[in-house]
């Protein structure tokens, strides 16, 4: 039996977790640019004589607190990357365990201000999509689950004696040929949904499918 992952939730979601891992990526683009800018200064200032080392130190120390706080800006990213990929496979369990508001407030500090934003507003329709694929089934009409009934009704009646031959055949004709709009073979799946049930003799079953056959 296929499975079925799509919720309509998702669409907003996906939109939402692709703005937010753009801006992941340009902060960590920026993060990236800002280290090299530093160590560079720091190479320079090494060849200063005299003055070079403490301006190196300086840069150096700017460096090191710099690769420091864009440990969290990589986590963030990585975080955003795979809640982004869930969200597009359609892995909704993936994507709820790695639902986190604590990696929203991360993102709020170290990663750009909307990416935590953008991850605040996708916390609450996360958490409200199913935990489990769902798997669908044909359903059937409601009428052929009333006809069934019906007719199982009135094969008690007759078995009973409560009713006739006559009886249960005028009402179980009323009741096979109240479909007429639908198509021959809805009517054979009805006819044959019916003889499974019990309610249709194999008999009863054969002389209406002969009938609804020569319709085709």
């Amino acid at each position: 039996m296929a499975t079925y992952t799509y919720e309509p939730a998702l669409n907003s979601i996906k939109t939402e977790l692709t703005i937010a891992w753009v801006f992941a990526l340009i902060a960590l683009i920026i993060d990236i640019i800002l280290l090299l800018a530093g160590l560079g200064y720091t190479i320079y200032f090494l060849s200063i004589p005299y003055v070079g080392w403490v301006g190196a130190a300086t840069f150096l120390t700017y460096f090191i607190i710099g690769l420091i706080f864009m440990i969290p800006t990589i986590l963030v990213y990585r975080r955003v990357s795979a809640m982004r990929r869930a969200a597009n496979m359609g892995d909704i369990q993936t994507l709820k365990r790695l639902n986190s508001i604590g990696y929203a407030i991360v993102a709020l500090l170290f990663s750009w201000f909307i990416t935590g934003i953008l991850l605040l507003i996708a916390h609450g329709a996360i958490e409200s999509l199913g935990l489990t694929p769902q798997t669908y089934q044909p359903v059937q009409p409601q009428t052929e689950t009333v006809n069934i009934e019906k007719l199982e009704k009135l094969k008690s009646l007759l078995d009973s004696g409560a009713i006739t031959k006559e009886e249960y055949d005028a009402q179980k004709n009323k009741i096979l040929h109240a479909s007429s709009s639908s198509s021959v073979e809805d009517q054979l799946m009805k006819l044959k949904q019916l003889y499974e049930s019990g309610a249709l003799t194999a008999e009863e079953y054969e002389a209406e499918k002969k009938k609804l056959l020569e319709k085709m």
